[in-house]
């Protein structure tokens, strides 16, 4: 049995693994209901679908920044996304278009590479 800050932990467990389970998925593995879920979420501020969608987004924006060889569109397809709404969560959180965001990120992983070498 969880009290609400052990489960809200659980819970941010299930979601930061690579599938990102939905509300039912991770009930199931914890073995509780929707609405203890709910209430952890609740008792942070928030609600389980922001918190998933939280994890979903940091990880879409971290596979955008570090896998050039996938399209776009298959990174959107990837993390659950159509590659409209993908776009639109891209520009939302880092205000550049998915291109421009995964061009910045591989500069900016390239330029610290070049620190850490130049350092040595």
């Amino acid at each position: 049995m969880y009290d609400r800050e052990g489960l809200y932990r659980a819970v941010l467990g299930l979601l930061a693994g690579s599938q990102c389970p939905g509300l039912v998925e991770v009930c199931r593995q914890l073995g509780v209901g929707r609405r203890s879920v709910e209430r952890a979420c609740n008792a942070h501020g928030t609600s389980f679908r922001r918190t998933r969608l939280e994890f979903r987004s940091r990880a879409a924006l971290d596979a955008l920044g570090h896998s050039g060889a996938k399209t776009i569109k298959q990174l959107a397809v990837d993390a659950g996304y159509t590659p409209s709404s993908f776009c639109r969560m891209v520009r939302q959180r880092s205000g550049m278009s998915p291109t421009r965001y995964r061009a910045a990120r591989q500069s900016h992983a390239h330029n610290e590479q070049v620190t850490d070498r130049s350092g040595q």
